[in-house]
């Protein structure tokens, strides 16, 4: 059974790929890193520079060890043995998580199961957002959930990001022209060939990310400025998963137009919707994109076992349609 997201893009053979390696070394769910791709000035502010980040400090070697606790699974592309995915509970047993697709990997690990992290970068690629607001949401959604809630950690890290990307940038441009000005002391000498290292290995930094995962070289120089934003977007992703502040669900359309016989409508009452349900997160309206990527808000007219019904406008009257979170 593979899972992937809908604006994943596969190059031919992908697929047969994938379940030939699976196969082969009888594994229960297989993931493959995506290629990046990036569009917006925001992606290309953020996306080089988060991935660069988490492939220096992430362990592939624990996650593929059967012996290890450690479990990641990368949500665009994840081809599970149905048996496997049968008996782990499927999405269902992870409805309740924001990150589902940690959590199913988590699962896979705690059934003793086989997991393995691959890269698919040649096979797979995908546009995660394709906004500077979409990027914002998603990764503020996902972050701090992504670490384990480790306060920390987090901390660190939004500490850590402006440090290496963002301060030597300032202080290379200020020093340099204060010195159109004024001589510069020793200390300021050496400041600004330190800072000029650092930003030479930014530079080399990303050469190696070219090679490790198709991220090009555009917008490099512009690392003190991503340093910057994924600094803002840590702590708001802290504040977001701990208070529920900003919190947004998106919703996927799973079916807009059920049959008029179907057992979405056999039990609505003739000549009205049913009361609107109260949700934790969400009131009386929840948010969804449309085929178009536009976010619209509909009314709630039903919740069963964990699948929302909400009113839909298709035209010729408004009926029902059946709404996942993902």
């Amino acid at each position: 059974m593979l899972f992937i997201d809908a604006d994943v893009r596969l190059e031919p053979g992908a697929i047969e790929a994938a379940v030939r390696t699976a196969e082969r070394e009888k594994i229960d769910l297989l993931t493959c890193g995506p290629a990046i791709v990036c569009g917006c000035l925001a992606e290309w502010l953020v996306q080089p520079l988060m991935f660069s980040t988490i492939l220096i400090g992430f362990n592939a070697d624990a996650v593929n060890d059967p012996q290890s606790d450690t479990a990641f699974a990368a949500g665009p592309f994840m081809l599970f043995r149905r048996s496997a995915y049968e008996q782990i509970g499927g999405h269902r047993a992870v409805g309740d998580q924001v990150v589902e697709d940690v959590a199913l990997a988590h699962l896979v690990k705690q059934r003793g199961l086989t997991l393995r992290l691959l890269s698919g970068i040649k096979l797979v690629s995908v546009r995660m957002y394709r906004s500077g607001s979409a990027l914002w949401e998603g990764w503020t959604k996902n972050l701090f959930l992504a670490s384990g809630r480790n306060l920390i950690k987090s901390l660190l890290f939004a500490a850590l990001m402006p440090l290496i990307f963002t301060v030597p940038w300032i202080v290379s441009l200020t020093l340099l022209t204060r010195a159109f000005f004024y001589p510069l002391t020793v200390y300021e000498q050496l400041s600004i060939a330190l800072s000029l290292i650092t930003i030479g290995i930014h530079f080399v930094m990303r050469k190696i990310m070219l090679e490790a995962s198709h991220f090009p070289l555009r917008y490099w120089w512009l690392s003190g400025v991503g340093g910057g934003v994924i600094s803002a977007i840590t702590l708001a992703s802290i504040i977001k998963t701990e208070t529920g502040w900003g919190w947004n669900l998106a919703w996927a359309i799973v079916e807009t137009k059920p049959h008029p016989t179907s057992a979405l409508n056999q039990d609505r009452p003739p000549g009205g919707r049913q009361s609107p349900i109260s949700l934790p997160t969400l009131d009386k309206e929840a948010e969804f994109l449309d085929d178009h990527g536009e976010i619209r808000q509909m009314p709630i007219c039903e919740r069963k076992t964990g699948c929302l019904y909400l009113e839909c406008d298709s035209g010729n009257g408004r009926s029902r349609g059946n709404f996942w979170p993902w």
